[in-house]
């Protein structure tokens, strides 16, 4: 198959995102007049121009924009075709599609996809980043086989076996006026500027944190939305406010950031893996097991 139309649309695709074509050159790891060809061949062979171009850098046409959608769709399905294909090539024909939160992609993937690879033969692995929520919703439309997000508890064909808990820090800028104690208790934070991730993103990681602070009596005061923890530490980072992570982040060399233990029972679901037990992919259950051996945790649909 040709997959160089599927490559034109990820080059205009990443030229409307960078509205420039050095910078997308440069992102694509190519010169920049090979693009600029590339570009004017998809527009040729569209019969549309995509781009106004200027001095400044380029903006979408009507019609640019009016069709970048349907190519960011096609340019996912075409990765998504073109990795099954070479993967067919090599020999590997049991496939998993996995969705993943960023936090675990760093922190609990990187071992777990080693040890798949190297139980399960000839098994191709492809990973897609959502977060929680938009997570769940493509295991419902079985776009994804497996997802590693916040939540608990399973949901009719929604089956979710957590993976990891962790307390909750707080954590707080460097010279913040608590920075010198031990610990705190969150009932004293009623007046700080608190930075969280919003609950349209995590609702169960939203809702179970919001819970811990009310059982404090805290209604904290959620002046900043951050679309991750890592995004969440920025925040922190910049003075701009505190906010409660997982005690894992403590880990990680922040400069700025001051983590505090928190009284109480701070415990939350950091990463559970979730999937659709309607889905017919015979390699699921094999992967959960895995995982369940891997991480130490139980899974009760083993049996069923």
């Amino acid at each position: 198959m040709d997959f160089r139309l599927l490559r034109h649309l990820s080059y205009f695709k990443i030229v409307a995102e960078e509205r420039h074509f050095g910078r997308a050159a440069k992102r694509l790891g190519i010169s920049q007049p090979p693009l600029s060809q590339q570009i004017k061949i998809l527009e040729s062979n569209l019969g549309v121009r995509l781009f106004e171009r200027s001095r400044s850098g380029v903006s979408l046409t009507a019609a640019g924009h009016q069709i970048l959608p349907a190519v960011e769709q096609l340019v996912s399905e075409g990765e998504n075709l073109e990795s099954t294909v070479m993967e067919a090539r090599l020999g590997r024909i049991s496939r998993i599609s996995i969705g993943a939160i960023a936090f675990t992609m760093s922190e609990l993937l990187p071992a777990i996809l080693n040890t798949a690879r190297s139980q399960m033969e000839n098994l191709s692995i492809y990973i897609r980043e959502f977060d929680s929520s938009e997570a769940l919703i493509a295991l419902e439309n079985e776009d994804i086989d497996i997802a590693f997000l916040r939540a608990e508890e399973s949901n009719g064909s929604l089956k979710i076996i957590p993976l990891v808990r962790e307390k909750l820090v707080l954590a707080i800028p460097f010279d913040h006026s608590m920075a010198k104690q031990d610990r705190v208790n969150l009932d004293t934070l009623a007046r700080e500027r608190m930075v969280f991730c919003p609950r349209e993103i995590s609702p169960f990681y939203f809702d179970r944190i919001l819970a811990i602070c009310r059982a404090k009596v805290l209604s904290p005061r959620i002046d900043f939305n951050a679309r991750s923890i890592t995004s969440q530490l920025a925040f922190v980072a910049c003075g701009t406010a505190i906010g409660l992570v997982p005690e894992s982040m403590m880990n990680d060399e922040h400069e700025n950031i001051r983590f505090l233990p928190v009284e109480g029972d701070t415990n939350i679901v950091t990463c559970a893996i979730a999937w659709n037990d309607n889905n017919q992919n015979p390699v699921i259950q094999e992967f959960i097991n895995m995982v369940c051996r891997e991480t130490g945790s139980i899974n009760s649909n083993q049996d069923n």
